[in-house]
């Protein structure tokens, strides 16, 4: 005999037919992501998150400045309804900066320091700049003050600059209109960077799957099999 997930099967048919009808829609749970080498940063060269369809609470990457790795970019999807937040608090221990793009790679919004100078960053949910699209964004992540800048120049004004720090901005910079096309390369500390966190809600590594047609067909035809073969039983 064979026992699938506490099911007792008597015909290797039935074992193979209800492996594939409960493992078709299964996908494992995802609560951390973890930078694979070095990210991107920019949207054509961001980390794409895992594709697996389920929530996650963390990213885990390091920056290095002194070699050339000052930021990193992630390719996440937003679930809507203004429920995103990004914080580096209690996960960094430099100056960091973050900052939100849309599927466009235009700002939406960023954050250097949550209190005060060299604090960590916050991207609030629910306030008025939080996304409510559902869909995929770019988060990106640098160390203090590296500005991200498009082909008209900075793109948000709330980083890098005296009061400033504490502003979670919108894309109201020179720049603002237009996509990221770089950074300033601006560093406050040296050498700087080291592993962060970041800590997310209202985020997944991709959206829900839809099932391909033929996923269809082969449980379809596997729940068939199975009555056929339940019914030529029946009758001996």
């Amino acid at each position: 005999m064979n026992t699938l997930f506490g099911f007792t099967l008597r015909h290797p048919a039935q074992a193979l037919c209800l492996s594939g009808i409960l493992l078709s829609g299964t996908a494992g749970a995802v609560t951390i992501f973890t930078e694979i080498g070095d990210a991107g940063n920019l949207p054509a060269t961001a980390q794409t998150t895992t594709s697996t369809g389920q929530t996650f609470d963390e990213i885990q990457g390091t920056l290095s400045p002194t070699t050339g790795d000052g930021e990193d970019m992630y390719k996440i999807f937003i679930t809507g309804g203004g429920d995103f937040s990004a914080t580096t608090t209690g996960g960094i221990a430099f100056d960091s900066e973050l900052f939100l793009l849309d599927a466009n790679g235009k700002g939406v919004y960023s954050n250097d320091d949550t209190i005060g100078f060299l604090d960590p960053s916050v991207l609030p949910a629910h306030i008025a700049l939080t996304p409510v699209a559902a869909g995929y964004y770019y988060l990106g992540i640098t160390q203090c003050c590296d500005q991200p800048l498009s082909a008209g120049g900075a793109i948000f004004v709330g980083l890098g600059g005296g009061s400033d720090h504490l502003i979670v901005g919108g894309p109201t910079g020179p720049g603002g209109g237009s996509p990221i096309t770089g950074y300033s390369h601006v560093f406050d500390q040296h050498p700087g960077g080291g592993p962060y966190t970041i800590f997310l809600t209202g985020a997944t590594v991709a959206p829900p799957p839809v099932p391909e047609p033929e996923t269809y067909v082969l449980t379809l035809a596997g729940l068939a099999l199975m009555g056929l073969w339940a019914r030529r039983r029946r009758s001996r």
